[in-house]
């Protein structure tokens, strides 16, 4: 009720820009700015591109609204705009809710930004229909190589320059994936990533059947990818359908999966662990190749 109020004025809601950044770090960015509002009685009024829903497949719908559950009616001059916080994630958690933990809290603000809506869930369930998802445990392994290894523009490259991110192929997750086999009895991978030789790599290694989506990553490899994906998607370097629809998707069936393999400086692999837990109602069986949930580029949880 309170993100929905009687009247949208400066001392109802908050309004808050999109931060022009990649899928992840964008919906972290969000889940933050809607606690500060709850935490302060507002509702949370959030404006700007939401370039996932800025393509052809999104004729009517622009925006968040082509693929979720839109929550914020405020228009933007009956908000107080982009009000100046610096607090640690930690301390905008509604005191109330504090006892639960972070991790608890930003799952749960994850998942309510992000309900899908009716086109969107058939959507899912269709790709799962595709794919063969059963009823077996599956692993769900998200591989980010691509533009996070090479690109040298906005920052780029600092993944590899000061965090010594994982970029060497598959390797580095197959033993994980082993371990998660022998102890869970897992007999399915669905893998999420950018890069088809690590696509290639998993069905010849894995030794379980490997699910993916079917689309052209070869336009997201390769010399191109030294340029973020994030910035050639706005320029129109790429199809922008094909990299919005993939990446949601990729998420949404990594949140269907019973256990986990990422690396955690990737913030789509700890989007993706968030809102598997919330699906699942506990913690589900994970392993990162790289950092543990607390040492991350972004703020630690």
């Amino acid at each position: 009720r309170m993100h929905v109020p009687a009247r949208c004025t400066q001392e109802t809601a908050f309004g808050f820009d999109y931060n022009d950044q990649g899928l992840a770090a964008q919906v972290s960015d969000a889940s933050v700015q809607l606690s500060y509002a709850f935490s302060h009685g507002r509702a949370a009024a959030f404006h700007g591109e939401w370039t996932y829903g800025l393509h052809k497949g999104c004729p009517e719908n622009r925006g968040v609204a082509c693929h979720f559950r839109p929550h914020f009616d405020c228009p933007l001059a009956t908000t107080l705009e982009n009000p100046d916080f610096a607090s640690h994630p930690r301390d905008v958690i509604p005191e109330r809710y504090r006892e639960r933990g972070a991790f608890w809290w930003y799952s749960h603000a994850t998942h309510f930004l992000l309900e899908p809506n009716p086109d969107f869930r058939l959507k899912i369930t269709a790709a799962k229909a595709l794919l063969g998802f059963g009823s077996g445990p599956v692993i769900g392994v998200h591989v980010r190589n691509g533009d996070y290894c090479t690109h040298q523009d906005e920052g780029g490259g600092l993944c590899l320059q000061y965090m010594h991110c994982v970029c060497d192929g598959f390797e580095p997750y197959l033993a994980r994936i082993r371990e998660m086999k022998e102890r869970y009895g897992a007999t399915a991978i669905f893998l999420a990533t950018q890069d088809p030789r690590i696509v290639e790599a998993a069905r010849a290694e894995s030794g379980l059947r490997v699910m993916a989506l079917p689309f052209d990553r070869e336009q997201l490899t390769g010399k191109a990818a030294k340029k973020s994906l994030h910035w050639r998607q706005k320029l129109g370097f790429v199809d922008a359908e094909m990299v919005s629809e993939s990446a949601l998707l990729d998420m949404f069936l990594l949140r269907e999966c019973t256990m986990f393999v990422g690396a955690f400086h990737s913030q789509y692999s700890r989007l993706a662990y968030q809102l598997m837990a919330v699906n699942t109602g506990t913690h589900p069986p994970f392993a990162s190749v790289h950092l543990p949930w607390a040492e991350t580029l972004t703020f630690p949880l």
